[in-house]
C-alpha cells in the first residue's frame, strides 16, 4: 500500500518508532551507554568484575597453575683422576648404570677429567675403567634441579709377584701329645 499523496509506502507508527529507535541505538556507542546508566549500577558491575578476577587468581595461584613445572632432571659432575698425584685420567672410561645395572652411558672424561650429564631423577652407579689401573665403582643418588657430585679416584693395579716353586718334600705327620696321651692308655 501506498500514500496517494506522497506515493511512499504507508508504515504503521510502531513499527516507525521502533525503526527509529534502533537507529539511535546503533549510533550511540559504549561509552554513551555507560555514561547515560546511573553510577550506582556502573560501580556494582565493576566490583563484581573486580571480585570476579580476584577469586579467579586466587584460585589459580592455590591450585599451581602459574608456577612453572618443576625440574625432573638433575645434573651429574664426576671429577676422575689418579690417587696418588690427583692428576685428571681423561684416558679412561665412566659407565653410568641404574640401580637394575642397566647402563644409561658411556662417557670419556675431558682434558680436565670432569664429565657432566643431565640425569634423571634417581640413583645411580659410576663405573669407571682404565686398562692400567682399578676399577672403581660408586653409588649416587640425583635429584632434580641438583648437582651432585663425585670424585673418583684411581689406584695403580697390583703387581703380580713371580710363585716360587719349592722342591718336593716329604711331610710326615708326627702324633701330637694329646694323640700320644690317649694312645699310652689305649684308646
Amino acid at each position: 500500500m501506498a500514500n496517494e499523496e506522497t506515493g511512499q509506502p504507508i508504515v504503521s507508527d510502531s513499527l516507525s518508532a521502533t525503526a527509529v529507535n534502533v537507529a539511535s541505538t546503533a549510533a550511540q556507542s559504549w561509552m554513551g551507554v555507560v555514561l547515560s546508566t546511573p553510577l550506582s549500577r556502573v560501580q556494582a558491575v565493576v566490583g563484581v568484575l573486580a571480585g570476579c578476577l580476584t577469586i579467579v587468581g586466587t584460585l589459580v595461584s592455590y591450585t599451581g597453575l602459574s608456577k612453572p613445572p618443576a625440574p625432573v632432571q638433575g645434573e651429574l659432575v664426576a671429577l676422575v683422576q689418579l690417587a696418588n698425584n690427583h692428576r685428571p685420567l681423561p684416558s679412561a672410561t665412566v659407565e653410568i648404570l641404574t640401580a637394575q645395572d642397566a647402563i644409561v652411558t658411556t662417557l670419556n672424561p675431558e682434558a680436565d677429567g670432569r664429565i657432566t650429564r643431565k640425569l634423571k631423577e634417581g640413583r645411580y652407579r659410576l663405573r669407571v675403567t682404565h686398562p692400567n689401573l682399578v676399577t672403581e665403582t660408586r653409588s649416587v643418588e640425583v635429584f632434580a634441579g641438583q648437582q651432585s657430585q663425585v670424585r673418583l679416584a684411581l689406584v695403580p693395579r697390583p703387581v703380580a709377584r713371580p710363585v716360587r716353586s719349592v722342591a718336593n718334600v716329604t711331610v710326615v705327620e708326627q702324633p701330637g701329645a694329646v694323640r700320644k696321651f690317649f694312645k699310652d692308655l689305649g684308646f
